[in-house]
């Protein structure tokens, strides 16, 4: 394979059939450019280097660029993955997710040049009523009762729009990327990284007069199966913490950036400007 056009980025801590779904459907289910996938294995065993060792075999671009037999958090994943990337867009997504028909064409599709986007898939959720996502749809959550069959009709027949939001798995620009400085890996073990790489895109793209978009775009869809390694680690003590540390850097609730920014909301224009 050549130079990928978009470099995608797994952690992974244990999950060997989501992980191998999240890829393949990724990999299966691209239609535009050369995708390459980088995956960190946090708490790593077996069964995962099965699965890479599946991708491998397959001839599939997909490898395992890190890991630890501990948990090193998702921020230290992610950016591990991030420097092994070669393509000129970054896509962070966890491990347990199916990616949708054409998730990569509709997200190429939006980026327009010179502008700090922060696009992302809308995420069809098993649970929940957040206007960011399409939810709730249940369409099982592993391998006994996940039926892709009828999450393929759905999304066929699905009305799609898309939606000011910076929910689900950040496609960025690998500039931008860079410019955010990543994730910050001071939220350990990983909740509060997706609002903060956010908020930070909106403050570099406003230090350097540039403008700057979060979109949610409707035709780029994704399946949760439902957070199965943060389940693992969820816990109030994490979470309040998350929340303490992006107040306390940025001045303002996760909440209040999300209100800032028209979240949920209709697009009124293509891009926002500084």
């Amino acid at each position: 394979m050549g130079i990928p056009v978009i470099s995608m980025l797994v952690p992974t801590m244990g999950n060997p059939w989501h992980l191998d779904t999240t890829v393949r459907s990724a990999l299966q289910n691209c239609e535009r450019g050369t995708v390459e996938v980088n995956i960190f294995s946090n708490c790593h065993d077996e069964r995962t280097d099965e699965v890479v060792e599946g991708f491998r075999k397959d001839g599939l671009p997909a490898r395992l660029v890190g890991q630890s037999k501990q948990n090193e958090g998702v921020s230290c994943a992610v950016n591990v993955c991030a420097a092994a990337s070669r393509g000129s867009f970054i896509y962070y997504t966890g491990d347990d997710y199916y990616l949708l028909p054409g998730w990569d064409a509709a997200l190429l599709s939006r980026v327009v040049p010179g502008a700090w986007q922060y696009l992302t898939p809308r995420s069809i959720e098993r649970t929940g009523t957040n206007p960011s996502m399409y939810a709730p749809h249940d369409f099982g959550n592993g391998p006994d009762d996940f039926r892709e069959t009828d999450l393929l009709t759905f999304w066929d027949t699905l009305k799609k729009e898309d939606v000011v939001s910076r929910y689900g798995p950040p496609f960025v620009a690998a500039g931008v990327w860079k410019a955010a400085g990543g994730f910050d890996e001071g939220y350990w073990p990983g909740f509060g990284t997706d609002p903060d790489f956010a908020i930070s895109i909106a403050y570099q793209a406003k230090q350097v007069g540039a403008p700057y978009q979060f979109l949610g775009v409707g035709d780029s869809g994704i399946y949760h199966f439902g957070c199965i390694t943060t389940a693992r680690m969820r816990s109030y003590g994490a979470t309040q913490a998350a929340n303490i540390r992006f107040q306390t850097k940025w001045g303002v609730t996760t909440y209040q950036f999300g209100e800032s920014i028209g979240e949920g909301k209709p697009p009124v224009i293509e891009v926002r400007s500084a």
